[in-house]
């Protein structure tokens, strides 16, 4: 009698997970995870109820991901650092970028999460105490129009060979264009 193989939920989010970083959302399926395993499709649904529940418990791991490059201390300006981990999340992990923010619904529940620790951020920030919540949004809202276009085209490769101060430089110059709209009509 063959023996049986077990895996454990972490080895399968694991397994799946390093599909989801090298081929992308829609080749998270039984039979890929399966022959990622070397087994058959059975031990994913004894872990699983189905493999939508899968997915979304590996694109909350790629959330997390991404939630970890935005808040990287690339520089010491925390706007700055947060338009660069968009984009350079995009450019290191162009599946993840690909399956969260261009092929899946999933990506709200990220932007809610984003958009508190952005909000928690102005608050913090001394520049932006005065500016009430209308101007935060506009801000907040064409600040990531610019980041996750970037993000986007560097993902796609329509702009390539971009390098981290390429980034860094672009982010900036938008950046500061918004906020000076923005900081203009304030004391």
């Amino acid at each position: 009698m063959a023996k049986k193989i077990v895996f454990t939920k972490e080895e399968i989010l694991k397994k799946t997970y390093e599909l989801l970083r090298e081929k992308g959302i829609e080749y998270i399926t039984a039979r890929n995870i399966a022959k990622k395993l070397n087994s058959s499709p059975a031990p994913i649904y004894n872990s699983f109820k189905s493999i939508e529940e899968l997915k979304y418990e590996i694109l909350s791991m790629a959330k997390t991901t991404f939630l970890e490059y935005v808040q990287k201390p690339y520089t010491d300006k925390i706007f700055l650092n947060i338009g660069m981990g968009i984009v350079l999340f995009a450019k290191n992990e162009r599946q993840l970028f690909d399956s969260i923010f261009l092929k899946q619904e999933f990506y709200k529940d990220l932007i809610h999460d984003f958009n508190k620790m952005i909000f928690e951020e102005f608050d913090q920030d001394k520049r932006f105490q005065k500016l009430g919540e209308e101007k935060r949004r506009w801000l907040l809202h064409k600040c990531w129009i610019y980041a996750h276009g970037l993000a986007t085209l560097v993902c796609t490769d329509f702009i390539s060979n971009v390098d981290t101060e390429y980034i860094k430089k672009n982010i900036y110059d938008t950046g500061m264009i918004f906020i000076n709209s923005v900081l203009k009509d304030v004391e």
